[in-house]
């Protein structure tokens, strides 16, 4: 019986047209096959490698149903507003800048920072970006709404 292919991060990013971060995403998720081999070549360091038969199939788009589908247009996060000037948050945004955050929850911007910094409120890192690097889900800040107010 013939053993599976398994190609490195780099060849198996390339040929299926995706970063190895979405690569590793999707390993993560159970859509496609990775293991960790050893390379006794540098120090048996622990490696990622993918199935190259999953690898094709992304590459042709064959994708599986458990992945995300969007079904519509997708502004990059950069686009969304960066003011510090108060402004209208819209109803349909689930995530907010820490500003955006602190308006709408009533909270000090620098106490909501500090809690997603501590791990006390869930926050995505987004890097260096326009509106700073982390941005709340207002469901987070609701939930947080609602304990504050359970406490009076």
């Amino acid at each position: 019986m013939r053993q599976p292919e398994y190609l490195n991060k780099a060849i198996a990013s390339k040929r299926a047209g995706l970063s190895v971060r979405r690569l590793l995403e999707l390993a993560s998720r159970g859509v496609i096959r990775k293991k960790l081999i050893t390379d006794p070549k540098n120090g048996n360091r622990a490696l990622a490698v993918f199935a190259a038969s999953d690898i094709e199939r992304l590459k042709h788009r064959e994708r599986s149903s458990t992945e995300l589908q969007i079904s519509g247009p997708v502004r990059p996060i950069a686009a969304l507003p960066h003011s510090d000037s108060a402004s209208v948050i819209s109803p349909t945004r689930p995530w907010l800048t820490v500003a955006e955050a602190g308006e709408y929850s009533g909270l000090p911007s620098s106490f909501i920072t500090r809690l997603v910094e501590a791990g006390k409120l869930p926050g995505l890192d987004v890097g260096v970006r326009p509106g700073g690097r982390w941005r709340v889900a207002k469901r987070d800040l609701d939930a947080l709404k609602g304990e504050r107010q359970a406490n009076k």
